[in-house]
């Protein structure tokens, strides 16, 4: 019979998603400024003719991205959900499998390109102006292409292991330096717009050793050859990471197809709205991208942990912080629509009230809009790969269809509720799918399909106040707990002692005040029970003997319990003690 004695703070949980989600954004933005900064240069130093060449050859450029997402992108959840459950060297493999075959594919790419680049640009385009600018560039850009695959696959592990924070601060580095070479290499050296390329693969291989010389202190991330399961996994990464590669091609796909309609059935004047709206979306999906890289980071590590638990609680203060963001934008750009449409460019009162009209329609869907774009990192982690599929391609065929509908009616002034159309009515769609799931699976919730039993035959979860007083309590609530178990003595005495033993180290080496909490839980299965403490203080190991832990109780600990595991990720110590038992 399953029993849940839960008195749980989100005080460990919040901390996390505030580190993590803080510094994905930052990352995200960081990115679109890159490629802003990179345009300005370009544009200024050379001429735009330069800029429009590189534009040209984004089609190509789109490859190595599509191999960073099928190879690493599902790697990392699958990696997180396995240090989860503390099979670290299955996380290693994972990682390695990634790492390496990310290499080898972009490598592959780049030697094609190398080789026979300039024929494909000469394809590729066929303007008098601009072919020059493409043959020069695409066979550097597309050659080097693999350093910045391999930059991106170690930023997404980099996060996985818990410090988002370095990706953001190598990803500000990187903006300087790109900055930094494109004027040297074109303003100094007059090497043209092969610089270009140039600047980024340098900034990018600089960023790549950075984020990898950090790896060495990893517990979990490091190379680890996987004997006889490298198909395997190599087979299990390329399909978790499938459906986002597959939302990226149907995001250019119907991005242009969209365009096309708009400007063949309407015209430049509401094309020019039509681009204020996909320009504000991508600026508020920048706050969906952390929240959709914080739930596979932190989520896979408690699916792991079989921690349902907190997978609701971090997935519930996800989603309510994407609906405030929402709502915050959306009342904003209500008031501010005349201002944004001049901001881009409207310089006629009959533009500028076009475009305020079709912006404040659109901005109904933000909402709908941003909880359908959060949701397949839940199902992802899940293991709900075809529910991933369906969801990265829900809004984007809606919004064809209905666009679609309006250009044969002839209804231009329809046109803006296409966007609050296919955000709520696709969010709606998307309730009755998963609704469908959950009625085989009745125990998960309707919407999100996040489970609510964790399997296991009893557990306690408790999170204490860093006082005295309150690690005596849990003490007590600990011992009360094993004792209804009908345990063993022996077993009984070991998780009372350990447990006393590791609150007592917390309390004298974490550096932690009243306002902190510590999560402690204990978890019963058919022959074995965990004791997992984390804490929020300084980075410390009690498994690792020093001047500073060297006692008695400590070696004590590890001869009571047969298995200890320690990581410090997200900013947390976690400790993690197993005892077996017999029945």
């Amino acid at each position: 019979m399953e029993q849940h004695v839960t008195t749980r703070d989100s005080y460990l949980i919040t901390k996390a998603i505030r580190s993590f989600i803080f510094a994905s954004i930052l990352t995200a933005a960081i990115g679109q400024l890159i490629v802003v900064t990179h345009a300005v240069i370009v544009g200024q130093l050379l001429s735009p003719h330069a800029m429009s060449a590189i534009s040209m050859a984004a089609p190509v450029m789109m490859i190595p991205t599509m191999i960073y997402l099928l190879l690493a992108s599902g790697a990392t959840v699958l990696a997180s959900k396995a240090a989860g459950g503390r099979d670290y060297q299955k996380a290693a493999q994972v990682f390695t499998v990634s790492v390496g075959s990310t290499l080898v594919f972009s490598l592959l790419f780049s030697l094609l390109f190398t080789a026979f680049g300039q024929q494909f640009a000469v394809l590729l385009c066929s303007d008098s102006i601009l072919q020059p600018y493409v043959v020069d560039y695409l066979p550097i850009a597309a050659g080097l292409s693999f350093i910045t695959v391999v930059f991106q696959t170690l930023s997404l592990f980099t996060g996985v292991d818990g410090h988002p924070q370095r990706v953001s601060r190598i990803m500000l580095l990187s903006l300087l330096l790109i900055a930094v070479f494109d004027v040297v290499f074109i303003r100094f050296l007059g090497m043209g717009i092969r610089s270009t390329a140039l600047a980024t693969a340098l900034a990018d291989l600089i960023a790549a050793i950075y984020l990898w010389v950090g790896f060495r202190h990893s517990v979990v991330y490091h190379l680890c050859w996987p004997k006889g399961q490298l198909k395997a996994l190599l087979a299990k990464n390329l399909k978790t990471g499938a459906p986002q590669m597959l939302g990226l091609l149907l995001l250019a796909f119907f991005a242009a197809l969209l365009n096309g309609l708009v400007v063949n059935n309407f015209g430049a004047v509401i094309m020019f709205t039509f681009s204020i709206a996909i320009s504000l979306i991508n600026l508020v999906n920048l706050f969906t991208t952390g929240a959709s890289q914080t739930f596979r980071a932190i989520g896979g590590m408690f699916y792991g942990q079989r921690d349902y638990a907190g997978l609701r609680m971090l997935n519930n203060r996800l989603i309510l912080l994407l609906v405030c963001v929402g709502i915050v934008c959306t009342l904003l750009g209500e008031c501010l629509t005349p201002q944004l449409a001049m901001l881009y460019g409207a310089d006629t009162p009959a533009l500028i009230a076009s475009a305020s009209g079709g912006l404040r329609i659109m901005l109904l869907m933000l909402v709908p809009f941003m909880i359908q774009l959060f949701l397949p990192a839940v199902y992802i982690v899940l293991g709900h790969l075809r529910l991933v599929t369906f969801s990265v391609m829900l809004f984007n065929v809606m919004m064809a269809a209905v666009v679609f509908l309006f250009c044969q009616m002839g209804r231009p002034d329809l046109i803006w509720w296409t966007f609050p159309i296919a955000g709520w009515g696709g969010l709606l769609l998307m309730m009755l799918v998963t609704y469908k799931v959950h009625l085989s699976q009745p125990d998960s919730h309707p919407l999100t399909l996040l489970p609510s039993n964790d399997g296991f035959l009893d557990r306690l979860f408790i999170s204490v106040s860093a006082t005295r007083e309150a690690f005596e309590q849990a003490i007590d609530d600990i011992h009360q707990f094993v004792l209804r178990q009908q345990l063993q003595s022996q077993t009984a005495y070991a998780v009372d002692a350990c447990a006393e033993e590791l609150l007592k180290n917390i309390m004298e080496h974490a550096r932690l005040t009243s306002r902190h909490f510590v999560d402690v839980s204990v978890t019963r299965s058919d022959s074995e029970l965990i004791l997992t403490i984390k804490d929020d203080g300084r980075p410390f190991n009690p498994f690792v003997v020093t001047d500073e832990n060297r006692h008695l109780g400590l070696s004590i600990v590890t001869g009571l319990c047969s298995k200890t595991d320690y990581n410090y990720q997200f900013g947390q110590n976690m400790t993690f003690l197993t005892f077996t038992y017999n029945q």
